[in-house]
């Protein structure tokens, strides 16, 4: 923000819900809750005179990259997004590969181990997408989870640090976190349904070193689904040595 108002832009930042003036609660708030959000944002900006009303553009870091995607395709007040480690693909695959290279970077941790994990978390993602929002998760979670556990032997158990009760304790940290409406929503998105539909220029980037949203499959997502769409002006750019934050990472 800095950086574009000396070079002359209006930049508009704001605090998270329940962050300083700023009323709600962030912790019951939805993606599409901060798209409703940014939308407001531009609504504001568009009301200052000094604004040039039609070069209103987003810029999303991480889940606010599908905000800004969201916004690019649904508000006609945006002319262009610029998306920062923005997620490029649907809920499900964004958690696979982010618990992966989570996993893999973990020291100590074995392959057998990563995929023992994988084979678990996948379960579990896969369950909580396949149930409709109106629908409890707790019955289809527990059976899902029951049945993982009861499929393993105890070098598969010990592999997950599944002893001495710990089984238990992960299913209901997991459970209290998929059940929130954030989760379940975010498990469901699916960027086909937005990025075709932008039509004005887009500058997508990511590190090659980000662990969250990895940049090979989101940056190449990006690409398809633009080109999908017809959009041709749009840039992609990997950044070497950078991670989620964009710092440098050795």
């Amino acid at each position: 923000a800095d950086e574009l108002t000396r070079r002359g832009f209006i930049v508009l930042r704001t605090d998270d819900r329940g962050t300083g003036k700023t009323n709600g609660v962030y912790e019951m708030a939805t993606t599409r809750d901060f798209a409703r959000d940014a939308q407001a944002g531009i609504d504001y900006l568009k009301s200052r005179p000094e604004t040039d009303k039609g070069r209103i553009g987003v810029i999303g870091h991480s889940e606010g990259g599908q905000v800004a995607f969201m916004l690019g395709a649904e508000s006609p007040d945006v002319s262009f997004v610029i998306s920062l480690a923005g997620v490029g693909v649907n809920g499900l695959q964004i958690l696979e590969l982010q618990n992966k290279a989570i996993l893999e970077t973990t020291p100590g941790i074995t392959p057998d181990q990563v995929d023992k994990f994988m084979d678990l978390f996948n379960t579990l993602f896969r369950t909580v997408h396949d149930v409709p929002l109106d629908q409890s998760l707790d019955q289809p979670l527990r059976v899902a989870f029951d049945k993982w556990v009861a499929s393993q032997d105890e070098a598969g158990l010990k592999a997950v640090n599944f002893t001495n009760g710990r089984e238990e304790s992960f299913f209901s940290r997991y459970l209290y976190q998929a059940q929130s409406r954030w989760y379940r929503e975010m498990i469901q998105y699916n960027p086909a349904d937005y990025i075709p539909k932008i039509t004005h220029p887009v500058l997508a980037l990511g590190g090659d070193r980000d662990i969250m949203v990895p940049s090979v499959e989101n940056l190449a997502s990006i690409k398809q689904l633009l080109e999908e769409g017809g959009n041709t002006r749009y840039k992609i750019v990997e950044l070497p040595g950078l991670n989620h934050m964009f710092q440098r990472c050795i």
